[in-house]
């Protein structure tokens, strides 16, 4: 699952992340374990280039709730674009966290608009640079659990 480009949606008081699906994968299986947030950062270094940073949660940060399975009692086909949205927080913890953080004046990128700014404000404070310089990012989920 990759992140989706714009990937702030908001359902019943959750926040969830838009996910782009490729493939005939084994959605099933991404039920209910916590999952894991890595990827590319492109960030503009201090001299206004561009710069390509690897980042990793190494912490789980979403997951994907699925319904008790003495709830589902008949096997119904899965619709990928509805069910398949992992959460990453309650609404209000976005709340929380974003009303700390400022709103960037000349958003030219519209990181804020497109994403969650509990997110971004972690990437930045993982790489070790202020959020505002985070110009977009590439980033995929994958399980937390070691193999």
């Amino acid at each position: 699952m990759k992140i989706a480009p714009y990937s702030k949606l908001t359902a019943v008081g959750y926040n969830q992340l838009n996910v782009m699906l490729y493939g005939g994968g084994l959605w099933r299986t991404w039920f209910d374990r916590d999952l894991n947030i890595a990827g590319k950062v492109i960030i503009q270094a201090e001299n206004g280039k561009l710069e390509s940073r690897l980042w990793n949660a190494k912490k789980p940060l979403v997951k994907l709730p699925n319904l008790a399975i003495h709830l589902a009692r008949e096997e119904t086909p899965m619709e990928k674009e509805t069910q398949l949205k992992p959460v990453i927080a309650m609404s209000v913890v976005e709340n929380i966290f974003a009303g700390g953080i400022e709103k960037i004046a000349d958003d030219k990128f519209k990181v804020d608009e497109k994403h969650f700014s509990s997110l971004t404000n972690l990437m930045a404070n993982d790489l070790g640079v202020k959020r505002e310089q985070i110009v977009d990012f590439e980033l995929n989920l994958c399980d937390s659990m070691p193999s």
